[in-house]
C-alpha cells in the first residue's frame, strides 16, 4: 500500500503542467524533494496503513505492539498460576472477546507421559486432567511451536486417529485454538482459546500475535510453577512434621504406659529374687540360677526406671531438687558405680581439675545419673585396656559463670551423621545385630535411652551437652569427647553463648 502511495505521488509530480520557466532539472529536483519528504513520513504512514489493512481485509483493529506491551506488563511478576491465567485472558479478551479461555499446564509425569491441567482464564472451562503420550500426535504438534486449530483436529487425517480419551477431552474443552508455550524446546503450557463471540475465525495475524503472547508467558509461568511447587513442598513438610509429632507422642505414651505396667510385676519379681538369693545356700547347685535371676530383674528394673525418667522429661514432669552441690564429688560417686566394670575391662580412669570446681545449684541425684550414663557409654565403646579421662574447669561469660566437664575416651569414635542423632530416644549406632549383650561389655546392649536421659537432665539444668569425634574407626580408635556445660546459677546463664565460647576458647576463672 505504501509503495502505491509513493508511486502515485511521484507520478502526480511528473504530470503537473509546470510554467515554461520551470526546467526539466527543476522538475527532477522537486521530485527528489518530494521523495525525501515522503520517506520521512513513511514510518508514521506504515502504522496507519497496517491498521487500515487489518480493519478492511482481516477484520481486526488492534495495535500488535501495544497489545504485546500491555500483556507483558500484566503477567510479569505474577507468582500464582490461577492469577496468571486470569490476567493473561483479561488482555487476550480485550482484543478477541472470547467465549472462554484457559491456561493449560503441561507437566512431564515420567514413564513417557505428560499431563494437561486446565486453569480457567475466562468463561466456563472444564478442569479435567488429561494424560497424553509425551511423543504422541498432540505433543509432537505442540513441540513444533505452531498453533493447533479445532479445524485441524476435525479435518486432518493425523488427528482422526487420536486416542478416545484425548478426543473426548478436546470435545469437552470446546476450544477453537491451542497455542503452545515453549521453554527450551519443551512444551510447558498451552493458551487454549475458545471461539470469538463475533463468530469470526482467527486470522494469520491473530495467530502471530498469540504466538508472541505465548512467548511472553514463559518466564511468568515458570516462576508461578516453581512457587507452586515450593508451596506444595512446604505443605508436605508441614504435614510430615505433624505426623512426626504424633508418632513421637505415641512413642512417649507407649514408653509411659509400658514402664508403668511393668513396674508392679517387676517389683514382685525383684523382691522375690532378693529373698531367694538370700535364702539360697551358696553351695546349692541352684545358687547361680538365683543370682542370674536377681541380676536380670535388677537390670530390667534399671531400664524401666530410665524409661520412666525419659517420659517425665518429655512431658515436663521431671522435678529437680536444686541445692548447692559439688560437681567433683558427684562425678566421683558416678565413677564408683562402674569401678568393678572398669577394672574387669582393664580401663584406666583419669580425672583432672574436678577438685577445683566451685559449687553450683543442681540436683545431685540427677546429675550423678547423667554422668553415670556418660561413663557407662565411654566404658562400652572403648576396647579393653582403654583410657577414660574426665576433666573439669570453670568459665566466665557476660551473663554468668558455668562449669565445663569433658568425658573423653579412646574408643571407636562416632560418625558425623550419628553425632546429630545419638541423643535421640532409642537411637543406637552401627549394626544392632553385632552389639553384645550386657551393659558393660564392649559395644554392650541397651535400650538407647542413656544419652537421651543425659541431654534431658542437662537441659533441665539449663545446660548444654554435645559430642566431638573425628569419626568411627574400630582399628585406629579415634575416640570421642562429650562436653557438658552447667551454669552455677541457671537463670543468669546463656547456654548457646557458653557453647560458642567453649568451642572458640574462653577465659577460665
Amino acid at each position: 500500500m505504501l509503495s502505491l502511495v509513493l508511486f502515485a505521488v511521484l507520478v502526480a509530480v511528473q504530470r503537473i503542467r509546470w510554467p515554461s520557466t520551470v526546467t526539466q532539472l527543476d522538475t527532477l529536483l522537486l521530485t527528489g524533494v518530494v521523495a525525501v519528504v515522503m520517506a520521512m513520513l513513511l514510518p508514521g504512514l506504515s502504522g496507519v496503513s497496517v491498521r487500515v489493512l487489518n480493519r478492511l481485509i482481516f477484520g481486526s483493529n488492534y495495535d500488535e505492539k501495544e497489545v504485546v506491551r500491555h500483556y507483558s506488563q500484566s503477567v510479569s511478576n505474577i507468582l500464582d498460576v490461577d492469577r496468571l491465567a486470569a490476567l493473561a485472558f483479561d488482555v487476550i479478551n480485550s482484543v478477541f472477546d472470547l467465549e472462554r479461555g484457559a491456561l493449560v499446564l503441561v507437566q512431564f509425569t515420567g514413564a513417557g507421559h505428560s499431563t494437561f491441567l486446565p486453569v480457567r482464564g475466562s468463561g466456563n472451562v472444564p478442569t479435567q486432567v488429561l494424560e497424553v503420550e509425551r511423543f504422541g500426535t498432540l505433543m509432537n504438534r505442540f513441540r513444533q511451536g505452531t498453533p493447533l486449530t479445532q479445524y485441524d483436529i476435525d479435518v486432518l487425517p493425523a488427528y482422526r486417529r487420536l486416542p478416545e480419551d484425548e478426543r473426548q477431552w478436546l470435545d469437552q474443552m470446546q476450544m477453537e485454538l491451542y497455542v503452545p508455550i515453549q521453554s527450551q524446546d519443551e512444551v510447558i503450557g498451552l493458551l487454549a482459546l475458545g471461539p470469538k463471540r463475533s463468530g469470526e475465525p482467527f486470522r494469520r495475524n491473530d495467530l502471530n500475535l498469540l504466538s508472541t503472547l505465548a512467548d511472553q508467558t514463559v518466564p511468568a509461568l515458570k516462576n508461578a510453577q516453581m512457587v507452586g511447587e515450593l508451596r506444595r513442598l512446604n505443605l508436605d513438610i508441614s504435614q510430615l512434621n505433624t505426623e512426626l509429632e504424633f508418632m513421637n507422642q505415641t512413642k512417649t505414651d507407649f514408653i509411659s504406659i509400658t514402664s508403668h505396667e511393668l513396674r508392679t510385676p517387676l517389683s514382685q519379681v525383684t523382691g522375690y529374687s532378693h529373698m531367694l538369693a538370700e535364702e539360697m545356700d551358696p553351695e546349692s547347685p541352684l545358687a547361680p540360677f538365683a543370682d542370674s535371676l536377681l541380676a536380670g530383674a535388677t537390670r530390667l528394673a534399671e531400664i524401666v526406671d530410665v524409661m520412666l525418667d525419659v517420659t517425665r522429661l518429655d512431658v515436663g514432669t521431671l522435678t529437680l531438687n536444686l541445692t548447692p552441690v559439688n560437681l567433683g564429688q558427684i562425678i566421683r560417686r558416678a565413677a564408683d558405680e562402674w569401678a568393678s566394670a572398669l577394672e574387669k575391662r582393664g580401663h584406666t580412669l583419669i580425672t583432672d581439675g574436678l577438685e577445683a570446681l566451685p559449687n553450683l545449684e543442681g540436683d545431685a541425684e540427677r546429675l550423678q545419673q547423667a554422668f553415670s550414663q556418660l561413663i557407662n557409654n565411654a566404658l562400652k565403646y572403648t576396647p579393653d585396656g582403654g583410657q577414660i579421662e574426665i576433666t573439669g574447669q570453670a568459665h566466665a561469660e557476660s551473663s554468668g559463670r558455668f562449669l565445663e566437664v569433658v568425658v573423653t575416651d579412646n574408643g571407636i569414635g562416632i560418625d558425623s551423621d550419628d553425632q546429630r542423632r545419638i541423643f535421640d530416644k532409642f537411637y543406637r549406632t552401627g549394626d544392632l545385630m553385632k552389639h553384645s549383650t550386657g551393659k558393660t561389655k564392649f559395644k554392650g546392649a541397651g535400650p538407647g535411652l542413656g544419652l537421651s536421659l543425659v541431654k534431658g537432665i542437662v537441659d533441665a539444668h539449663s545446660g548444654r551437652v554435645w559430642v566431638e569425634s573425628i569419626g568411627h574407626d574400630e582399628e585406629s580408635c579415634p575416640g570421642s569427647s562429650f562436653h557438658v556445660l552447667l551454669p552455677l546459677h541457671p537463670p543468669e546463664y546463656n547456654p548457646e553463648m557458653a557453647e560458642t565460647m567453649v568451642r572458640q576458647g574462653s577465659p577460665v576463672f
